[in-house]
């Protein structure tokens, strides 16, 4: 089987919106529930993009397939206002029709982390999925984040459920932030 051909880019508005047209049905479910409504992919896009002025990063990865890239991810690590501390998200497309592409994606944003990490000053970078979400706490682990708890009272009604993650930074950031 070929390698899964791979490429991470700068946030694009419309490699970002075709992401968020064609997301992962579990990934939609899980906007839906965090959300507590329904959002258009449009609707997701714009809040997306509006908080990329507050972001540390935010990228697409495209893949690949029969001649033309593709994008299938979404990922942005936000300032949370707390010193060295971030806040990470990530949508992607079609988790099975993606998946050799979404393990290379996993593995350089693992091997990424810690640079990253370094140079915008982070010690810790949390994200939190939807508990019922069948690989998103999977993908987590994958690179990295430790659970650490489950989260209570999201969503309309305040019946969802999250989990927590969290990275800390093996080499600790000791100065002030600037």
């Amino acid at each position: 089987m070929a390698r899964a051909e791979i490429e991470v880019r700068s946030f694009d508005d419309d490699l970002a919106l075709q992401v968020m047209r064609n997301l992962d049905v579990n990934d939609a479910l899980e906007v839906h529930m965090m959300r507590g409504r329904a959002t258009s992919p449009l609707a997701l896009w714009a809040d997306w993009r509006a908080v990329n002025a507050f972001r540390a990063a935010s990228i697409v990865a495209v893949a690949r397939r029969r001649n033309r890239w593709v994008p299938f991810v979404v990922l942005g690590v936000a300032a949370t206002g707390v010193p060295h501390i971030g806040q990470g998200a990530m949508l992607a497309c079609n988790h099975v029709e993606f998946h050799d592409e979404l393990v290379r994606f996993l593995l350089t944003v693992r091997q990424e982390l810690p640079g990253f990490a370094l140079n915008h000053k982070l010690n810790r970078i949390e994200a939190r999925c939807w508990a019922d979400h069948p690989s998103a706490a999977n993908l987590l682990e994958a690179i990295g984040f430790k659970h650490e708890g489950d989260l209570d009272g999201f969503g309309e009604g305040g019946n969802v459920r999250l989990r927590q993650f969290a990275w800390i930074n093996p080499n600790p950031i000791t100065e002030p932030n600037e």
